[in-house]
């Protein structure tokens, strides 16, 4: 039991740490840009948060209940994952493209593109991994070891 904790510390900080020191990086970097990269930073964040929130929990909650979307993935399942992954693609670049064409317009540099890819993938990894990472780890020492 003692290595699956330590994999889930090793997994919680590289999920919050890593992204956070690559932004800091970035910030230091780049110190004529620091609240263009900061405001991608947060958009990146808040894309990731809108897009599980609006599309992944009331979006297909919708599909589900409302349509016959359930009886055609239960008959084409290959089908139905390509147009999920199709789709998933699409809806995850048209926000970025919004951000490019009528936030930054002609502004657009390496360090904020990354920066919005870093507040994306922050927010993916500490929602998808870290965060249940440190729940299991304080559950864990909640329960004494057990």
């Amino acid at each position: 039991m003692v290595l699956e904790i330590i994999s889930l510390v090793v997994v919680a900080i590289v999920s919050f740490v890593f992204p956070a020191a690559w932004f800091g990086v970035l910030r230091a970097k780049n110190s004529t840009e620091k609240k263009r990269i900061g405001l991608l930073f947060g958009i990146g964040v808040l894309v990731y948060v809108a897009m599980q929130w609006g599309i992944k929990e009331h979006g297909l909650t919708y599909l589900f209940n409302n349509t016959e979307l359930m009886q055609f993935m239960n008959q084409h399942y290959i089908p139905y994952l390509l147009i999920v992954a199709f789709a998933g693609a699409v809806l995850a670049m048209v926000p970025f493209i919004l951000v490019v064409c009528f936030i930054q317009k002609k502004q657009m540099s390496f360090s904020k593109i990354l920066a919005y890819g870093l507040g994306y993938t922050m927010a993916e990894s500490i929602l998808l991994v870290g965060y249940r990472s440190v729940n299991t780890i304080i559950t864990y020492i909640k329960d004494g070891g057990e």
